[in-house]
């Protein structure tokens, strides 16, 4: 459910500070990502995290 949250609210937007960032810092590290992609590393490094 919260990749679909990062997917519709998250990925791809202008005004949310920080998205545009932390999606160059995980390309670096994984390579071109897809909206998907992009939602589903958040969600595996909140889950390690929390």
């Amino acid at each position: 459910m919260l990749t679909l949250v990062l997917i519709d609210h998250v990925v791809g937007r202008e005004d949310v500070v920080g998205s545009g960032a932390t999606e160059r810092a995980l390309e670096n590290w994984f390579g071109p990502l897809s909206a998907a992609g992009f939602a589903s590393q958040i969600y595996g490094i909140a889950n390690v995290l929390l």
